[in-house]
Formats: C-alpha cells, sequence, structure tokens
C-alpha cells in the first residue's frame, strides 16, 4: 500500500511539492528560507527551531537595496523613533509575523544577529517590538533590513495610534486600576461593620471609618465613573436612552444614600456597592476591548501602497513620498509592489495584478504606452511608468471616496438588553416609591427608610446589564482565541438577525496568487516536456511560471531561440522543433474552452493545452454546505464566469452566483437585498469589497496578517479560520441564551430580594452584601456556559 509521504521546509515547515533544496542536513523549500537557517545557524541561534515546530515564516521580498530608502527621510524616521540622543535610538515597530515563542526568543536576540542593537523587548499581545541601538554605526533603514532578513518584516504603513487613543488607553486601566483599589478597601472596613451586626466597639477608629469611606469613595464617582455620566449625559442630549444611564442612576442613588444614612449616623452606607457597580463594569468594557485593541477595522486604502517610490531624474532616482509625485513625474516600481498612481508603461514588462481593485485574479499584460491604474500590483520584474495623475486624483483615490464607500455604520443601535435594563430601572423606581409610600401612610419610618434603601440596591440594574457586558466579553474572548476579531460587542446582536451570507469569490474561497493547473491533449513524451519547459523557464509571466512548476523538470535544454509577446505567449526552436505557446488568438486557433488556459503547438499542430483554475481552501466545499442548510447564500466574483460549473455543483439551485462584478455591482446587489428586509454578512477581503461592506449588516474582512487592510469591516477573520466559519457562527448564535439566561437568573434573583426589601425587614447591611454576590454569581455562570458551549459547537466540533 503506497503512503504519501509530505516533506516540509525545514524552516517555514511549508510543504514542499518540487523543487527540493538541500542544505546541510535539512531540505528547505527556497533560498530564502536557506538563507534564513544559514543566518540563524551562524549566530548559533537554531535553539528557534526547537521552541516551536512551526516557528519560521517564508521570506518575504526584501533584498532590494531601495526599498526601505524612505526610512532616511526624516519625516518618515521619526515616526517609528521614540527616543534618540545622536548615539543611542529607540524605536517601536508593528511586527504581526510575531505568532509564538519562538518569535519572542529570537527576537530578544537580535544583538547576537547584529552586534550594534543593544536591546529588545517583545510586546507580544501587541506584536510589537521596542528595540534600542546605536544609530551612528546602524542606521534605522539597515536595522529593519535585518528584521526582514530573518523573516521579521514590520508594518510601516505609519498608521499608528495618535497621543489621544493612546492617553484615552492608558486611563482606562488607571480608572480599573482605582476603582479596584477603593471597592478592596472600602469593603475591608465594612467588614466589622458587617460580622458585628453594625456595632464597633473602638470609638475613635468607629467614627473616622465613615469620612474615609467618603474620601474612598470620592475617586470612584468623580474619576472611574465618569465615563457613565457622560455617556448617559450625551445620550439624553440627544434624545437617546443608553446603556450608561440605568448604570450612572444606580451609582448616584446608591451613593446619594450613603451620604444620607452617614449623616443619620444609621449605618456606613453602601458606597462598596457603589464603588463594586464601577469596578465590575469597567471590567466588563475592558474584556470586551482587550481582544481587539490593536486591530484597525477601517484602514483605508493608504495602507496597501508604499510609502515612498523612486521618482527618475535624468538618469538619478530619488525617494520621493506619493503624496509628492506630481503630473508627468517618471517612476520606478518594483516586483509585486503596488502602484499608487494612474499612469503610463515607459520601460520594462508590466504584468499587472488587479485582483486588489476588480477582483479578477487573472494578471494583465500591459504594452509600452498602455495605461496602468493605482492600485494593481506589478508582478514581473521592475517597470518605469510616466505619471498621469496625481495620487489624490487617481481612479482608486475615487472609489474609495464615493459616499457608498465612507459613510459611517451604526453599530451602538440599541440592544435588546440594553431596553430591558432601562424598563427595569424604570420599574424599580417605582416600586421603591410606591413602597416608601405605602410604609410613611402605616407610619413605620424605619421600614419606609429600608424598604426605599433595599429595593434600591437589591434591585440594582447592573446585575442584568452586568449579564450582557460579560456574556459580550467571554464571546469576544473565545473568538480572539480562533482569530475571529469582533469590533465591539453591538455586531454580536447584529449577527443574531444573519439569514444571508454573501461570498466573495477570489481571495476568499480561493487562495490568493495560487492557480492549479491541468493538461488537456495528446500524452506528451518526456521530450516534448522538457521542450516545453526549456521555453517556458524564458518567460516571467505567471501563468508560464505555474506550468514549468506543473512540469517540474530538473533537466532543460540549453540551446533555445525564443521571442516573447507579452500578453499573448512565447514561441521558439529547439532542436529543429518549432514550439508556439500562448492564448488562442497567438496560436491562431479557434477558442476551444471557457476556463483560462493556454494552447501547445509544437510544429504548427495543437498537441494540447494547460488550463488554469483557482484553488479553493481546504473546507470550502464542506463549510458551503453546511451553510446552506441554515442561510441563503450569494457568491460574488470579478473573475469570468470559467469557475460557474464547479461552483454550481456545491451551491443549491436557489442560491445565486454572479461573475464579472464590479465594485460598484457588489455594492447594489447588496444594498437591494437589504432593501428587501435581508440582514446579510457580507464576506470579503479587499477594496472590491468595501461598497459592499458598508451595505451590509455585517461585514467580514478575511485577511492573512491581522492588522492587514481591513475595509469597513466588523470583523477580522484570519484566513485559516474561514472553513470553521459554521462553527463560530454556531458558538455565537447559541451563546444567545447564555444572556436569557443569565436575565431569567438575574429577575428571579431581584424578585426574591423584592419579596424581602418591599416588606421593609431586609437590612440594608444585608441587601448590600447581595448585590455583589449576585454579580459574582452571574460572573461565574456566564464563565462557565460560555466554556460549555466553546467545547460543543468549536472545540470538539472539527
Amino acid at each position: 500500500m503506497k503512503t504519501d509521504v509530505r516533506v516540509l521546509c525545514h524552516h517555514c515547515h511549508s510543504e514542499i511539492k518540487d523543487n527540493n533544496i538541500f542544505y546541510s542536513e535539512y531540505v528547505f523549500c527556497c533560498h530564502g528560507c536557506v538563507q534564513v537557517y544559514q543566518l540563524l545557524s551562524d549566530n548559533n541561534l537554531c535553539q528557534y527551531y526547537d521552541i516551536d515546530q512551526n516557528a519560521g515564516m517564508k521570506l518575504n521580498e526584501w533584498g532590494r537595496s531601495s526599498k526601505y530608502d524612505f526610512l532616511e527621510l526624516a519625516e518618515h524616521r521619526d515616526k517609528i523613533v521614540k527616543y534618540s540622543n545622536g548615539v543611542l535610538t529607540h524605536i517601536l515597530v508593528s511586527i504581526p509575523q510575531i505568532h509564538c515563542a519562538s518569535c519572542l526568543w529570537l527576537l530578544e536576540r537580535l544583538y547576537k544577529i547584529n552586534e550594534h542593537i543593544q536591546s529588545t523587548q517583545v510586546f507580544f499581545d501587541k506584536k510589537e517590538v521596542y528595540i534600542v541601538f546605536d544609530e551612528s554605526q546602524l542606521p534605522v533603514k539597515q536595522l529593519i533590513q535585518v528584521l526582514a532578513s530573518i523573516g521579521y518584516e514590520p508594518n510601516l504603513n505609519f498608521e499608528v495610534e495618535n497621543e489621544a487613543e493612546i492617553t484615552s488607553k492608558r486611563t482606562e486601566i488607571l480608572k480599573i486600576g482605582l476603582a479596584g483599589f477603593c471597592f478592596a478597601n472600602i469593603m475591608m472596613l465594612c467588614l466589622p461593620e458587617y460580622l458585628a451586626s453594625g456595632i464597633v466597639h473602638a470609638t475613635v477608629f468607629r467614627e473616622a471609618i465613615p469620612y474615609i469611606l467618603i474620601g474612598l469613595s470620592l475617586p470612584v464617582l468623580f474619576y472611574a465613573a465618569t465615563d457613565f455620566f457622560i455617556s448617559a449625559y450625551k445620550g439624553l442630549h440627544k434624545g437617546i436612552i443608553n446603556i450608561d444611564l440605568p448604570v450612572a442612576l444606580a451609582i448616584v442613588i446608591t451613593f446619594g444614600r450613603s451620604l444620607f444614612e452617614i449623616s443619620q449616623g444609621i449605618s456606613n452606607g453602601y458606597l462598596d456597592s457603589m464603588s463594586g457597580i464601577v469596578f465590575f463594569m469597567l471590567i466588563g468594557r475592558w474584556l470586551q476591548n482587550r481582544t481587539h485593541n490593536y486591530l484597525q477595522f477601517n484602514r483605508n486604502h493608504l495602507s496597501y501602497f508604499p510609502i515612498a517610490v523612486e521618482r527618475m531624474h535624468e538618469g538619478k532616482s530619488q525617494i520621493t513620498p506619493i503624496h509628492e509625485i506630481q503630473v508627468r513625474d517618471a517612476i520606478k516600481i518594483y516586483s509585486n509592489e503596488i502602484i499608487p498612481v494612474d499612469s503610463i508603461l515607459s520601460k520594462g514588462q508590466a504584468v499587472i495584478d488587479y485582483s486588489f481593485v476588480n477582483g479578477e485574479s487573472t494578471p494583465i499584460a500591459v504594452n509600452i504606452g498602455e495605461h496602468i491604474y493605482a492600485g494593481g500590483r506589478q508582478m514581473d520584474g521592475a517597470i518605469e511608468l510616466i505619471v498621469l495623475k496625481e495620487h489624490s486624483q487617481s481612479q482608486l483615490t475615487t472609489l474609495w471616496n464615493r459616499s457608498a464607500f465612507s459613510k459611517s455604520k451604526d453599530t451602538e443601535n440599541g440592544k435588546w438588553t440594553d431596553r430591558v435594563g432601562l424598563y427595569f430601572t424604570i420599574l424599580v423606581l417605582l416600586l421603591a416609591g410606591i413602597a416608601g409610600g405605602y410604609w410613611y401612610v402605616q407610619g413605620e419610618f424605619n421600614r419606609m427608610w429600608n424598604a426605599i434603601s433595599t429595593v434600591l440596591i437589591v434591585a440594582c440594574p447592573c446585575a442584568l446589564l452586568l449579564a450582557s457586558s460579560f456574556t459580550y466579553g467571554q464571546i469576544l474572548r473565545v473568538l480572539g482565541d480562533y482569530k475571529c476579531y469582533v469590533r465591539n460587542s453591538s455586531i454580536i446582536d447584529k449577527l443574531y438577525q444573519i439569514r444571508h451570507i454573501v461570498f466573495d469569490k477570489t481571495g476568499t474561497l480561493t487562495k490568493s496568487n495560487a492557480q492549479q493547473v491541468s493538461y488537456l491533449g495528446t500524452i506528451l513524451n518526456a521530450d516534448q516536456k522538457s521542450w516545453i519547459s526549456s521555453i517556458l523557464f524564458h518567460s516571467n509571466h505567471p501563468l508560464s511560471r505555474s506550468v514549468f512548476d506543473f512540469l517540474a523538470l530538473e533537466t532543460l535544454v540549453d540551446s533555445v531561440n525564443f521571442k516573447e509577446t507579452m500578453g499573448a505567449g512565447i514561441e521558439g526552436w529547439i532542436y529543429d522543433h518549432y514550439l508556439k505557446i500562448g492564448s488562442d488568438e497567438f496560436c491562431q486557433i479557434e477558442k476551444k474552452t471557457k476556463n483560462t488556459h493556454f494552447n501547445v503547438l509544437i510544429d504548427n499542430e495543437w498537441v494540447g493545452e494547460f488550463q488554469f483554475s483557482n484553488v479553493y481552501r481546504h473546507g470550502i466545499s464542506k463549510l458551503l454546505q453546511k451553510v446552506q442548510e441554515k442561510y441563503r447564500v450569494t457568491i460574488l466574483s470579478g473573475d469570468s464566469d470559467s469557475e460557474y460549473q464547479t461552483l454550481r455543483k456545491i451551491i443549491y439551485p436557489d442560491n445565486n452566483i454572479l461573475f464579472n462584478q464590479s465594485p460598484i455591482q457588489k455594492l447594489e446587489y447588496v444594498e437591494k437585498e437589504s432593501s428587501r428586509g435581508e440582514c446579510i454578512l457580507m464576506i470579503g477581503d479587499g477594496l472590491n469589497d468595501a461598497g459592499a461592506f458598508q451595505a451590509s449588516t455585517v461585514a467580514i474582512a478575511l485577511t492573512e496578517k491581522n492588522n492587514f487592510f481591513n475595509p469597513a469591516s466588523d470583523i477580522i477573520l484570519d484566513a485559516e479560520m474561514l472553513p470553521r466559519l459554521n462553527q463560530l457562527l454556531d458558538f455565537i448564535f447559541k451563546t444567545k441564551n447564555i444572556v436569557k439566561i443569565s436575565f431569567v437568573y438575574s429577575i428571579i434573583y431581584n424578585v426574591i430580594g423584592l419579596y424581602f426589601a418591599l416588606q421593609g425587614i431586609l437590612s440594608p447591611v444585608i441587601a448590600a452584601i447581595l448585590m455583589p454576590i449576585s454579580s459574582i454569581s452571574i460572573i461565574l455562570f456566564i464563565h462557565f456556559m460560555t466554556e460549555f458551549y466553546h467545547s460543543k459547537y468549536i472545540k470538539n466540533n472539527q
């Protein structure tokens, strides 16, 4: 029985199908991986591979010496430099490739690779590295090249947080710490009163306690809780009752009642409950934000572009920021770079991939003198262009600035939990007033105050609000473990309404920059395969490279006379045999298939054709079958309809498959379906999906890197996790039960408490104890239920 053995690259652990490269005692997939291994080996850093078996990453194209020349410009260098005294310089850079303990281990030992690096500190959760180095010996540009040379190329789009955002995050942590400190100390000071039934024997200490409690509660009220008050005020000012209003009311009422009882000598009040309310609510919000506080959901199209390009003048090049590029400037673009401006090709061989803009996955050959539009990616060597329009006037920028692509989406419109919390608050206030009035009429003044106080404390709406806040926080935490990052908790409520899923095809259902090759025709003998490989070896067209890799021959013919016609094909003579390989027009034959293909003619006789199809992500067929059992499904693609029959075998007849869809057509389709009342989940990966993202109920940006370009997205999903989308959605839908059960539990808890509180027989001290117990029990219940659903629908449902 034959067993398939997978050969994996020693460095990046990618599967090697062809062209093994042996170095030392190991096998590698490419020379880039060999280069990184050799560098680590020379510096005695091969322990990197022992810490995590999936440590290494493929080396990106970094070797071009001018790629980072823009860092020689002070305006760009200063954006990553945090401190410099002329010798020692401190920089902070984002490195998306950080993913395991090996990454941390290696990056903290950069000083072994370059002696001018003093120290490094890795912030694993933010995927950032802080580096101290001797800039007099190692310029910033060269330091970045050192990082790129080992596979950790920094993200240098410079869309970093501004100072206000950084200060806001620091303030959030400070408020949580302050509220927690005050809460703990107030609880500690109140403990003797709880245990001694309100009697504290040490007279001096007893008299000082109320003032200490008030002193500790004031920072909580006037600093830690300010976000609730400001949000509630802004909502009321706009005529909106938001989630923070009942929280603010509970805080004020609890504080006011405490001051009254302290001033009357009745008790030490319920300031522990007040500070506990603030502390627990702040933690709930922090939990919701922590899994994605470093992600950018609304980065614009500039994130994809080179920061600067080479401007050619009198035969010399000068690094120039793209916003300074003018009409009629000559610029140079290198392989695999995005073209930032509309232009005309003046030198070189251009093969442009426009999938970023229109979703079409097949690269297009462009001849000298023809237009190239901004957003295309050059796939084949360096080219020179003449600029037609400034960057701000390019077709891509115009598309991005359309109102449909930039309108803001209402992500915070009323959760049902907010409304329940509001109604409950009103009910509690009414009950407190009715109970107080009843006992006042009865002349039972002690019961009157007990009833008012205990009703407001026991039936505080915070327990209900915590049920939703902590549930959503736990959901976001679990989703984050599966590289699914949700913008905010309101998106979870919208996902509950989804009934229609729209998939982009190229780069979403299919792998980016991957082609599956098949051959149709007469059987090729060994010589013919050698001839075809030998002539394709001289072509840089992506499809030619795919066939060359498909044939995977090690022995080629040296003496080849060839001529390549860009965008059409290649022809040549080998051993007196004439070969012509290319399109139908180039080979002068009638079109045989609708699939992307090119023909092979030997001595002017057609022998066969190589056909190309998209490579679908592993598990996509199973995913589509599963989601169609619960949702309506549509597939939109900018590609031609060559894949229609493949997809129609999977997609149910009553579901749509639409090809040749421009970005505007995708937007119009989603708008049309939304106008019919459809709640749509849109899943895509590029700028061509941005309009449809904005028109959808929820938008998922599929990405290979967690901080990559994510136009107007609500959720960022790692591409590897797309086959598990059905499980993630099942988990999300089932967790709605947690909120409902928590609400029922909270209401039952409150009803029981109210039963005693309305009678005026419940001690305020006991009420103050029951209130945090209610919150803690809800938190524990939510945690265990979330883990239960996590195990049932994701972890144990492979």
